[in-house]
């Protein structure tokens, strides 16, 4: 599998000790929720470097894909107590998926 080297370090890599946090997610379809720990990235905005306009970047969080295989585009994460719902789901092939967020239900 690829990137299977990587899988031993990845508890290291979102140490709540360190760098991740922890949330709370929750699969649409299932009854239970789940304690997973990654790294967020809260929304900003940036320059776009060809045009000089600023655009939005939403919030996006870091974590083990094994945490989220269950997930579906219409499931939620609580971080901080803040609700999101994830947009997308940007899996790396090292066993690390990007969740896209975003605080609004209707994101289409």
């Amino acid at each position: 599998m690829a990137g299977s080297f990587v899988t031993g370090d990845l508890d290291k890599f979102l140490s709540t000790d360190d760098f991740a946090t922890s949330a709370t997610f929750h699969a649409l379809g299932t009854s239970a929720s789940t304690t997973i720990s990654g790294i967020f990235t809260d929304a900003t905005k940036e320059v776009n470097q060809l045009t000089g306009a600023f655009e939005d970047k939403n919030p996006e969080f870091l974590t083990k894909t094994s945490d989220v295989s269950t997930g579906s585009h219409v499931s939620y994460i609580y971080i901080s107590s803040v609700k999101y719902y994830v947009r997308s789901y940007n899996h790396d092939g090292t066993g690390m998926t990007t969740m896209v967020l975003s605080k609004e239900a209707n994101h289409g």
